[in-house]
């Protein structure tokens, strides 16, 4: 057989390095364990390196079959982040050409919430880790989830309040004391936290801050009085996508104060606007020991 031309090798028309070039959504299943707990998922798996100008392409096929590879040779992962970074690493070996390797996994789960004495229901969650890799020896590794909640909007509450106190006189007193209409709107929130070396942090502690700062997660099931405790439960705590993020980050670096000078974290609220044909959005994106 005739020796076969290495495109990739060769010099490109236009020569600029390229950032990232790899695969995006590679589907594969995985067992993740944690703390003795093994959960099986299907990953959405992205793999990037970079190139330098005088080269045409990366060898692509290598960033598949360095995921397979290591998910064969470590099945089982202490971590959803660990075997981002694991795949990283290998990465920058293979692709000797490269300075930087990033490594993405994605994935949903699923929790059962008790529903009452005898009922349980199945609530759906999205957990997801990153990792970089440096040529120069320096390395990034993150974790987050994604959480579906809901909010209700405490600017159109009082505006409620103050109208139905004219129309309704004689109940201004006691509409001061309880929550009043207002619109609801589901809540999307991202939280996402550097890990430091020799630290750790448990997607299942993420998900439990969320929990506690808005009403969450929204449940696939819900009989009559449980539908009527979550509204007055949202009601008697109305906030702004501000107000969530500044919650969630709050309680980050309350729980992680061991946690490095400048760990960096993210935070994200989008709520889906029931009366508005936008979303409304609110983002923190910082560091341990930054108050901006």
């Amino acid at each position: 057989m005739c020796p076969i031309r290495d495109v990739q090798k060769e010099k490109p028309e236009y020569q600029i390095a390229v950032s990232n070039v790899g695969i995006k959504g590679l589907e594969l299943p995985i067992d993740i364990e944690r703390n003795g707990s093994r959960n099986h998922l299907i990953g959405k798996f992205d793999l990037f390196v970079d190139i330098p100008s005088e080269r045409k392409g990366a060898d692509i096929s290598r960033t598949v079959e360095i995921i397979e590879e290591t998910i064969r040779e470590k099945p089982v992962s202490d971590g959803i982040e660990n075997l981002s970074m694991q795949i990283a690493k290998k990465a920058l070996v293979r692709f000797d050409y490269s300075k930087v390797a990033r490594s993405f996994i994605d994935a949903d789960f699923f929790m059962k919430i008790p529903q009452g004495k005898d009922r349980t229901t199945t609530v759906k969650y999205n957990i997801f880790g990153n990792a970089v890799v440096h040529r120069d020896g320096s390395e990034e590794k993150f974790v987050g989830v994604r959480v579906l909640g809901i909010n209700a909007c405490p600017c159109a509450m009082e505006t409620a309040r103050t109208i139905l106190s004219e129309k309704f006189p004689n109940s201004s007193s006691v509409m001061d004391k309880i929550p009043v209409i207002t619109h609801n709107q589901r809540n999307r929130i991202s939280l996402k936290i550097e890990v430091p070396e020799g630290k750790s942090v448990e997607a299942i502690d993420l998900i439990g801050i969320i929990n506690s700062t808005v009403e969450s997660p929204l449940l696939p099931m819900l009989k009559r009085l449980g539908e009527g405790e979550l509204v007055v439960r949202v009601h008697s705590k109305p906030m702004f996508v501000e107000d969530i993020v500044r919650e969630i980050a709050m309680k980050v670096k309350d729980k992680y104060m061991d946690f490095p000078y400048k760990t960096r974290y993210s935070v994200i609220s989008e709520s889906e606007e029931s009366i508005h044909p936008h979303n409304a959005y609110a983002e923190i994106t910082s560091e341990f020991g930054n108050n901006d």
